[in-house]
Formats: C-alpha cells, structure tokens, sequence
C-alpha cells in the first residue's frame, strides 16, 4: 500500500474517531441521569428492546450496506449512485414490510418478552426506531463511500446535542421511564436523518432502482442475513436467556457492563468505517497478484488495533469498580465484573472482522453464514449450562467463548482464499495476560471483598503497559515517527 493510503486510514480513522467518540458519549453522558432514573430491571427492559431492534435490523437491512459497501467501487463513477439507492431501496422496503407486519401484534409482543400488555405502546415505538436504526445505518455508509468524514463529524456534533437533551428531557424531566428513552432515540435519529439529508446526502441518492445491481447484491448480501441472525443469537441472546432464568436485574448488570465496556466499541466502530472501505479499494487497484502492499496494510492493521484495543481493556477492568461507583449507584456495583468480558468479546469478534477479509474480498459471503451457524449454536449450548449456574458472569462468559470460536473459525477460513502472516501467537498470549490481569481486580474486590488502593491499580497497569513492546507487536521507532508525525503537524 502506498504511504498516501497509510495515512488516508489513519486521517479518517482519527476524524470518524472523533465522530464516534461524540456518538459514544452521547450514551456514556446519559448513564449517570439513567442509572438514577431508572432501577436496573428497567435498564435491562430497555437493553431487551435494543436487541429486538438489531435483529430486526439485521434481516432489514438484507445484507444491503456489504453489498453497497462491495459494488460502490466495482461499478462504474455514473452508476455508483444507482448502486447506493438499490440497496436502500430494497433494504427500506423488506423493514417496512416486517413494521407493518408485526404493529397490529404488539401487545402480543408485550406479553411474550414482559409477561404483561402494559408495554404495547413501547412496542409500537421500538418498531419505529427499527424503520429509522436502518435508515441511519445506509446514512453513515453514504458518509465512508464518499469519504467525508469531516461532515459526518459534524452530523455527529449535531447528535451529540440533540440526543442527550431529549433524554434528559423524557426520562428525567417528565419521568416517563423506558418509554421515555425509547421515544428520545426515535426523535433524535429522525432529527439527524433531517440535517444530514439537507448537509450532505440528498445529492448523493438517486431515486433510481437497477435490476441488474439488485440481483448482484442480493446474491452477495442475502448469506450476510443468516450470519447476521447468527451474530445475534451469540452477542444478543444471552439477555432473552438471563431474563429467563434469571432477572432483569442480571440484564441490567450485563447491560451496564457492557456500556461502560463502549470504548473498545468505540475503536472497533472507528476501524470499521475507514479500514473495510480503503482494503476494498486498494485491493482493487493494486496491480500485483499477490497483493503485497494490501497484505502488509492488514498485517499491520491488526497488530495496531490489538495494542490499542487490549490497553484499553486492562484500563477498563483494572479501574472497572472505581469507574462504576463514580458514575452510577450502588445499585450497579456488580456490572463491573462483567467488563472485562465485554471487552475481551468485542477485541475478538472485531479480531475476526479485520483478519477474515479474505472472503469479503474474493466475494464468498457464504462462509461468513456457516461460521456464524456454528458459533450461534455453541453458544446457545453454553448458556443453557452456565446462565442457570452463573447468571450474567456465565452470559459473559458463552460470549466470550463463543467470539473466540468464530474468530478461529473466520480467520482460518479466510486464510484458503487470500493467505496473509498474522503474528497470531504474540496477540494471543498477549490478550490472556492483559484479560488476566484485569479480570483479577474486580473479582477481588467484589467477589472477595479485598480491598484494593488505587494507587496499587495505577502502578500495575503502568507496569503491565509496556508488553506490546515484550511481544514484538510495538516497535519504539514506530512511536518516535508517530511522535514526529505529531509534532509537524502542530
């Protein structure tokens, strides 16, 4: 890869990390006026829905922001509009036709996750927010196509207003509870959708619709619907399970944690706006067959998203008690046991998204669903044996298990199509020792009340810190060129 693509990952990476970061904190600034609003059974209520809308978004979204995302540099300059509205319009249509199915059905809905009716009206919000949650994805993925990360930052800034001032405003002003919450993120998607439609979008959508393009993509998206409903049984379903054998209370501790477990999101999400669209197009134009330029781009990809990922995990666990009780209630406390697994979960699924780009890349989605199939059904035999034993640490630990599974899985398959020399032992052993570590103190703490000084936490994550240098994954040139980069640039 040329040196000007090098830096085109890492300047739009940095301004849609900002963005993100503004979209992250957006939820992280909700947390402390939520968790004081709402009781944790209310909080796991409204995780539950959440994982309604993103399996309905899954199969909404049929596949169709791959597909767009593949296409959109195959297709010639005058037709990649064309390319963008066929895959919005097929994806608006199949989300609209499953709304429209399943609104009639709602207090039935109430009853089947809740035990009760009282929730119908939720319900009918909740499949609202499914029509606009697809629509604001196909929007963000106009942003990367064009690479305009600069107003999509400023999308962002607006959403950053928008939607904590509903929030506040439904669920702590007018105490109006889950609802409350449900109907801000309603309001405040719609909102965005509006400002971004007049700032950047409405002159890159074409209201045209191709035969031709539609067959191709729905050929490529249509196996991403299987492994996109598997996902979801894996990463999702373990909250149907715990509110089964367990509580929403147990919902809502795994809920906290994994919103305070947002920052490696954060990272996975910044990766994956700049990275997936810059492999397709230099793979494109690369003219060697073997590819090596684009091969060394993703060999150091990973290396670099894994040092910064799996610092920012052992801060999260180390500290994760003392984050906890400073921002939310005591109430909570327990959630900071889950965070080290969220994290760990979330490095490996986006582990296997960065080194299984091979299939993505010789166009076989196929193998993405059989992946997702196998590790789908492992982890529903998993949290039949340890949620009724463990509750939420047992969710955590299916999902743990179960990301590590399809990693394995994805990056070996992906290796058959285009074969690419991962340090894979040094990440390895590098993410035992920092999950670890972590996953040492609130346990400690919370589990067998050892009391713990921050100042003994400080000084074992600055002495745990430098073990991407011991493995071989950092090189200290490495940081005296960013260094340097930095410090021309100011």
């Amino acid at each position: 890869m040329k040196e000007s693509n090098l830096k085109a990952l890492f300047k739009d990476s940095s301004i849609y990390g900002i963005g993100n970061v503004i979209k992250k904190m957006v939820g992280l600034l909700l947390v402390p006026f939520y968790t004081r609003a709402l009781s944790p059974e209310q909080f796991g209520i409204l995780n539950t829905l959440g994982i309604l809308v993103s399996m309905m978004v899954i199969v909404g979204n049929a596949g169709m922001l791959g597909a767009t995302k593949r296409y959109f540099f195959k297709a010639p300059f005058g037709e990649r509009e064309t390319v963008i509205a066929t895959g919005l319009i097929i994806s608006v249509g199949i989300v609209c036709t499953m709304v429209l199915s399943l609104l009639p059905f709602s207090t039935t809905i109430s009853q089947l996750l809740f035990n009760t009716d009282v929730h119908s009206l939720l319900i009918i919000i909740t499949l609202m927010l499914v029509i606009t949650t697809v629509l604001i994805r196909y929007n963000d993925q106009i942003f990367r196509l064009y690479r305009q990360p600069q107003k999509y930052l400023f999308v962002m800034s607006f959403r950053a207003i928008i939607n904590p001032a509903l929030g506040i405003l439904l669920v702590v002003v007018l105490s109006m509870g889950v609802l409350g919450a449900q109907l801000a993120s309603l309001l405040a998607i719609i909102s965005v959708l509006l400002f971004s439609f007049f700032l950047f979008t409405k002159s890159k959508i074409r209201l045209s619709f191709d035969k031709r393009w539609a067959k191709k993509m729905l050929l490529y998206g249509i196996p991403f619907i299987g492994a996109g409903l598997a996902q979801w049984i894996y990463t999702s379903s373990d909250r149907i399970f715990l509110a089964h054998y367990a509580d929403y209370d147990d919902v809502g501790y795994y809920s906290i944690a994994q919103t305070f477990a947002q920052p490696i999101q954060l990272i996975n999400m910044t990766l994956a706006m700049s990275f997936s669209v810059l492999m397709m197009s230099n793979y494109e134009s690369e003219t060697d067959i073997n590819k090596p330029k684009t091969k060394k781009f993703l060999i150091q990809t990973w290396k670099a998203y894994i040092v910064i990922a799996a610092s920012i995990m052992l801060f999260l666990s180390v500290f994760a008690t003392d984050l906890l009780n400073f921002i939310t209630t005591p109430e909570y406390s327990l959630g900071a046991l889950g965070i080290p697994f969220h994290c760990i979960s979330m490095i490996l699924y986006q582990s296997g998204q960065t080194t299984g780009g091979g299939m993505a890349i010789k166009e076989k989605t196929k193998p993405y669903m059989w992946a997702m199939f196998i590790t789908a059904g492992i982890n529903l035999v998993l949290n039949f044996i340890f949620i009724p034993l463990y509750g939420f640490i047992g969710a955590l630990a299916s999902t743990m298990l179960s990301q590590l599974l399809y990693l394995i899985i994805i990056y070996n398959w992906s290796q058959k199509y285009f074969k690419v020399d991962h340090q894979v032992i040094s990440i390895s052993l590098l993410l035992i020792l920092f999950l670890m570590i972590g996953a040492f103190f609130p346990f400690a703490q919370l589990k067998y009340n050892i009391d713990i000084s921050v100042w003994y936490k400080i000084a074992v994550f600055f002495l745990v810190l430098p073990l991407p240098f011991v493995f071989g994954l950092v090189k200290f040139e490495t940081l005296r060129r960013i260094y340097l980069l930095i410090k021309s640039k100011i």
